[in-house]
């Protein structure tokens, strides 16, 4: 069997999504550790986020929002990727057509009750 050169749809979502959370966090000005301990993940975890080698869990992923202060979907906004659906049809998922922010409210109630969102 010959393995494929196409990259693996997880694959191209955890890098586009490291890129973004890495780029978020220059941008913030904000080391690794200190981004970590705000959400208290380890700074291994999160340097393997930045890298495209960790999966992130939708948590973790609004921990990183919050504490960036940047809106959820910063993490996904290059992605633009096409697909093959088993009956042949190519289809597109363009994250400019979804809305998705994190309710500030949800935010706050987590940071007043001192709760980690990770």
């Amino acid at each position: 069997s010959t393995k494929s050169t196409k990259p693996h749809f997880k694959d191209a979502i955890k890098d586009i999504v490291g890129r973004q959370v890495r780029l978020s966090r220059t941008q913030a000005g904000i080391s690794q550790q200190v981004l970590a301990d705000r959400c208290e993940i380890f700074r291994t975890y999160l340097s393997r986020i930045e890298n495209g080698t960790a999966n992130p869990t939708i948590t973790v992923l609004a921990a990183l929002a919050v504490n960036l202060n940047v809106d959820i979907c910063e993490f996904l906004k290059e992605l633009s990727i096409w697909s093959t659906s088993p009956d042949g049809l190519t289809f597109e998922v363009d994250p400019n057509a979804i809305t998705c922010k994190l309710n500030p409210d949800y935010a706050r109630a987590y940071s007043a009750q001192s709760l980690p969102l990770c």
